[in-house]
């Protein structure tokens, strides 16, 4: 994303976007860009000092979505109330500076979020997930690595001959802090797999021993434990939601940083 701040075209942002809807050099209107500068501007240079304005831009974006969220009063005050007492069972308002006001803003923002989320692209999630399938698909497996072939192998033929179990040698002879768990690498979407073990799982059968595998300075040995095809559930919706909007936001938070730290003010963002 390329940001140019011009004090010489009436004072602009030019910049070049991802393709979202809706795009975020629209939605950062002159009015908002109004009320950034009046709730974020004097306060920029401490925040920035402080190293907390990127995080400050983050949450004052989301405040906004969540006030955009398409629900009534009614319903945006029970999903306030349905998290009050478990929010305030471990945070202290007083302690954060927080009035009582400003807690039920607080409770508001994060399913406030998901709703927008859910208004804008609710509509492409089976799309989303087709494209991300893959990277949503779960597995586990067991690990071994030593710094020896030789040895790699040994270990190959003893575990596919039955003589001990994976999990026995891995806590023997493995190098890497999975031997601990006897090689266990627990459950997760195969995005989220360790030194791209997930583009390996998907080409074996649970129970399957891959033969000794060059893993950067060492040797491995993989076994599937466990495979999950990923569907389309609530779960895989609220997490396929939840990375559009963070993609959203880092593309409107850099906009809004440039425009922070632009020292003209900048009245209008061109796509």
């Amino acid at each position: 994303m390329d940001h140019l701040c011009h004090s010489t075209t009436g004072n602009v942002i030019v910049t070049s976007m991802d393709n979202f809807d809706p795009a975020p050099e629209e939605w950062l209107s002159p009015q908002r860009l109004r009320l950034l500068d009046e709730q974020l501007g004097p306060a920029r240079s401490s925040l920035a000092i402080a190293g907390l304005l990127a995080m400050a831009v983050e949450r004052w974006l989301r405040q906004q979505l969540a006030a955009e969220a398409p629900w009534s009063a009614e319903e945006r005050q029970a999903v306030i109330e349905a998290r009050r007492e478990a929010w305030l069972a471990s945070h202290d308002p007083a302690g954060q500076g927080l009035l009582d006001a400003e807690v039920d803003t607080k409770l508001a923002v994060a399913p406030g979020c998901q709703g927008w989320a859910e208004a804008h692209w609710g509509h492409r999630v089976e799309t989303l997930f087709l494209e991300r399938k893959e990277q949503l698909d779960r597995a586990s497996c067991r690990l071994l690595r030593v710094a020896d072939k030789g040895l790699a192998l040994e270990l190959y033929h003893r575990i596919k001959a039955g003589e001990e179990s994976f999990a026995t040698l891995a806590f023997r002879y493995g190098e890497g802090p999975e031997q601990q768990q006897g090689g266990l690498i627990a459950l997760q979407p195969l995005a989220a797999m360790p030194m791209g073990l997930g583009g390996v799982l998907t080409k074996l059968e649970p129970g399957e021993l891959l033969p000794p595998t060059r893993l950067g300075q060492q040797v491995a040995l993989v076994q599937l434990e466990t495979f999950q095809p990923a569907v389309l559930d609530a779960s895989s919706r609220q997490l396929l939601l939840g990375d559009e909007l963070n993609r959203w936001l880092a593309s409107a938070g850099g906009l809004v940083l440039a425009h922070l730290k632009c020292p003209q003010r900048i009245e209008v963002i061109i796509p």
